[in-house]
């Protein structure tokens, strides 16, 4: 994930456990919404 602010750029990187297989077994589409509701979750905390 970037963030941009005043001109600075931030990098944070996340390692979901298991994402593979979740995807693999439930498919890409909740894949897609665990690393929304993820990313959701973490903006406010930068």
């Amino acid at each position: 994930m970037l963030h941009l602010t005043r001109g600075k750029v931030t990098k944070h990187d996340v390692d979901l456990d298991r994402f593979k297989s979740i995807t693999d077994s439930l498919s890409h589409v909740i894949g897609d919404q665990l690393l929304a509701a993820t990313a959701r979750k973490s903006v406010p905390q930068l």
